[in-house]
Formats: structure tokens, sequence, C-alpha cells
């Protein structure tokens, strides 16, 4: 799935792959006749029937239709399609359809030879020759859908007998777990929330966690049971986050805590570490000692310190050696094309013992393909590009539009206002939006 994009433009992106690489043959299975128009010497559609299918070829859907499977897109421009919302030339049913296209070659060359046809046919398409046109962008399945196509990840191996086991015991298919091998069957683990204890002799060290995928309130769970000993809590939380959507989450605050009377408190959650908000810290979040990815920026370590009963806690920071994970911007407001991007990118002064990221903002003039730049660059630490451009078409004008573009910028727009909310955006919120917004610029270039 990839929003906003049809299940059938991503199998037409897929389809067109098997076009262009010759190792590899496709077979389309479906009910679905829109998809007959992907028919190509490399590319088959096995036509499912109630009891029955057809596998189409180039040469046998010529021979039941009357024309090239390409033209399936005209045809539905003058027959239309209702399940699909496609309205053609009203009037024009299947076999005139067929009838118009076994005689002209696709929907121009007709209204090329508009004066050659008579009677009410003629004026029927006179009179609907928008919305025929209309109908053909509708019904013409987007092959260029931005995903990563790797067809040794896709290969089939043999059937996945773990999944298929839990898909049939939850269908009650008994028949087919016949032929099934038995599955082991693993005990199920169960969250605990409160662990017990660790005494050593001057400390207890408590630990807490989920009982579930949420959190519960650990103010009234734990109690110290030897305040005269150093008491340390580690548990997993997002202190004073202040969002009511995580008060099941992580219900830690800083207040709370401390009044549980701990001498030390490690905090899991936030990867990077945070030890100097406040005098005599001792909340801590030590962050995790080796980088793992761009979620874990900046300067990787361990704090170290002594903890002792009723003196401040000294605590430093000692950096490990290991490469860190960077993020840099660069503004492409003023750039014009992908090779001064490149170079752009190629000047920036980077850090041998760092892994970069680089974010492009700006106003975008030109459009660029990341991987093209990727396998251009200089610098073999930068592991990433994101595109956080602003598209070149205002999206807000053109849904005021009376046309298949204002249609389609009102639909964009629908789905970007079910993910924002009020306050800050996550990174995958913005990340959603960014997307709808990349498919719209597609969009309003196929139909330019």
């Amino acid at each position: 799935e990839l929003e906003p994009f049809e299940a059938d433009d991503i199998i037409g992106t897929f389809a067109e792959a098997c076009n262009n690489n010759c190792k590899y043959d496709a077979t389309v299975i479906s009910s679905d006749k829109d998809l007959l128009q992907l028919i190509t010497d490399e590319v088959e559609v096995k036509l499912l029937k109630t009891k029955d299918y057809i596998r189409y070829n180039p040469t046998n859907f010529k021979e039941d239709w009357g024309f090239t499977p390409i033209h399936m897109i005209d045809y539905k421009a003058l027959a239309g399609d209702s399940s699909d919302n496609i309205p053609g030339v009203k009037g024009i049913g299947d076999k005139t359809a067929i009838n118009l296209l076994k005689t002209y070659e696709d929907l121009d060359d007709i209204y090329s030879h508009i004066d050659d046809i008579k009677g009410a046919v003629k004026t029927k398409l006179i009179n609907a020759k928008e919305n025929a046109y209309i109908s053909k962008e509708m019904a013409t399945i987007y092959k260029k859908v931005p995903i990563d196509i790797n067809f040794d990840n896709i290969k089939y191996n043999g059937p996945k007998l773990e999944e298929l086991t839990d898909i049939f015991t939850e269908l009650e298919f008994f028949s087919f777990l016949k032929n099934t091998k038995p599955k082991t069957i693993t005990k199920e683990i169960k969250f605990t929330t409160i662990l017990d204890p660790k005494e050593i002799e001057e400390a207890d060290i408590y630990g807490y966690g989920f009982n579930d995928f949420y959190m519960e309130n650990p103010y009234k769970q734990i109690k110290i049971e030897n305040p005269e000993k150093i008491n340390i809590l580690i548990t997993h939380g997002n202190l004073d986050s202040g969002c009511e959507e995580n008060k099941e989450y992580n219900p830690l605050t800083k207040k709370g805590l401390n009044e549980m009377g701990f001498d030390y408190i490690a905090l899991g959650h936030i990867h990077k570490a945070s030890y100097t908000d406040y005098n005599n810290q001792t909340i801590v979040y030590p962050g995790s000692p080796v980088s793992l990815g761009f979620d874990e920026l900046g300067k990787r370590g361990f704090i170290v310190g002594t903890i002792e009963k009723n003196k401040p806690i000294e605590l430093k920071f000692i950096e490990t050696t290991a490469k860190t994970f960077e993020e840099k911007n660069l503004n492409i407001t003023q750039m014009n094309s992908q090779e001064e991007l490149i170079e752009n990118i190629n000047e920036l002064k980077l850090d041998e013992n760092c892994y970069y990221k680089i974010i492009i903002s700006g106003k975008r003039n030109f459009n660029f393909s990341e991987q093209q730049i990727m396998d251009q660059l200089k610098f073999k630490n930068i592991l990433r590009l994101k595109n956080c451009t602003q598209i070149k078409y205002d999206i807000e004008e053109i849904e005021k539009q009376i046309s298949l573009k204002g249609i389609f910028a009102k639909k964009i727009l629908e789905k970007i206002q079910k993910i924002k909310h009020p306050g800050e955006l996550s990174t995958e919120e913005n990340e959603k939006i960014q997307k709808l917004l990349s498919a719209f610029e597609i969009g309003m270039d196929i139909l330019k």
C-alpha cells in the first residue's frame, strides 16, 4: 500500500518494471478488466471468471476484443464503467465501443474522423467529448508509483508455513491445515510490571515495566522497603511529556517520581543522554552507548558517577569512539537543477566520523531523483537523503477549480486533514503528509 495510489497503480508499476527487465515475465491475476490494459509480450493477465478464468496475452486478447490491450483505456473512455465511476460517453455501450475501436485506432483517431461517423453515435460523441477524455484519464493506470522494486525480495521461495498455519487456524480451514507441517507451540510470554527488587549490601534496585502495551501508574505500585539504603529505580518513560494521549503510555512526571523517594532513577525510552537539566539531577536518561540510526542523533557514551545516601550526585559523560548519526539541512530554493544540487551537497563540510542524513528543504524549482544523487556523491558517509521541499503547485488554489485537477486536489487535502491535529505532528505524520503532497505533484504533472 502507498497513499494515495490505487492498488491498480502499484500493480501497473510492477508490470512496467517487468517490461523493462528482460529477466522477468509477469502474470497478473484478477477479475478486474481494468488490468487488461497492462497486457504485453512480458505481462499476461489471468482474468478470473465465476467458475473459470481466461489467460490473456496480446494475441488472444485481440482475437476476443478486436483491438490491442492498451486500447482498453479507450474502450472505457467510450463505454464507461459504473463500478469505477467512469462516466464514458452517454448512450455508447460495449458493442458500439468495440466496433468503433475495430475501425479506428484510439479515441484521438475517432474524433479526428468524427465526420465519417453517422447518425446518433456521432451526436453522442460530439456532445460528450470532454467526458470521453476525462474518462480516458480516469481509466489509465499510472505506472510510475514511487516505490522501490527489488524482484529478489518478492521472489517466491515456498510457503511460509507458520503464517499459513495462523491464517488457516483463524479461518477454520482445517482441511488445509492437514497439508501444512505441525507448528511448534511456544509458551505465551506475559508482561510483568513490577520486577523483584535486587538487593545488594548498600542498595536496593527496583525495576518497573509494562503490564501490557500500556503502562499503569507506578507511584502507588512500588514501595521502598529499606529507606535507609540507597534506592534505585530503573523504568521506561517519557518524562513530563505533557501530552494527553501519552498519559497511559508514559505516566511519569518529575514531581511524582521525586515523591517516591528514590535516590537515583534511570529512564529508558529517550535514547539521547540527558543528565544536566537541573542541579543535583537524580532522574536521568542514560541514553544508548552506540547510535543505531537517525533516531539516535548526536554523541554517544556512558554516564558515570557516584551515588551516596543524602549527598549530591556528580555525573559526567564519557564519550565512546563510535561514529555518530547527524542531520544536515540544505535549502534548494535558489538552485535550478539536479546537477547544482549534487554540487552543493558535495561542497558541504562533513566529519568523517559521522554518518549523515541530508534534509533537502525550501521551494523546489526542478524534479530530482534521490537515487541518482546518492550514486554521484563523493562523501560515502551520506546514508540518506530526505526530501522536505515545498511543492511547486498551490494545492489550495487548485482545489477551487471545477475540473479533474480540482477534484484530485480536494481528495488529497481531505487525506491531509485526517492526519493533522492540534499540537505538534510526529515525524511519521509529517512524512505521510509529505508523501501525499508528492503524490499530488505527480498527479498534477500527469494532468497537464
